[in-house]
């Protein structure tokens, strides 16, 4: 598969136009557990056409609120991410502005009991420069 600048689904947005830096901006301000587990089989078409260390920018800042099945499934996915891309993913950066997603995202973490490799930023610029950064010396 070739991959493409931009992929869509109901919960996301896949940006790559600045690969190898993923930019996944969410849509929604509920999500459910079908937007979730729609999301799950894009990144996996998109994941499975990487061959090279990667990073991920993920800013969930639409959401408001998500049900606890939809957390979980999340959760879940972030340790089928572990499985199968920890050897492409280099970092994930979060962007985190408020507390109710921080509470969210904890119970994310919790569900997947994650070793990838994150950081938490308050704001999309934040985690952008850093990414970049991280990005600029694995090219040198």
């Amino acid at each position: 598969m070739q991959l493409k600048n931009h992929y869509h689904c109901n919960f996301c947005d896949f940006d790559l136009e600045d690969f190898p830096i993923i930019k996944v901006t969410t849509n929604v301000t509920e999500p459910t557990l079908a937007d979730v587990q729609e999301y799950q089989v894009l990144k996996k078409e998109i994941f499975a056409a990487i061959d090279q260390k990667v990073v991920l920018i993920f800013d969930p800042s639409s959401v408001k609120w998500m049900p606890a099945d939809a957390r979980i499934a999340l959760g879940e996915g972030v340790k089928h991410s572990e499985k199968h891309y920890s050897h492409i993913i280099q970092k994930a950066y979060m962007v985190i502005p408020n507390l109710v997603l921080n509470i969210l995202f904890k119970g994310v973490v919790l569900v997947s009991n994650t070793s990838l490799k994150y950081s938490i930023h308050r704001s999309y610029d934040e985690a952008y420069r850093c990414a970049f950064a991280d990005m600029k010396s694995l090219a040198a």
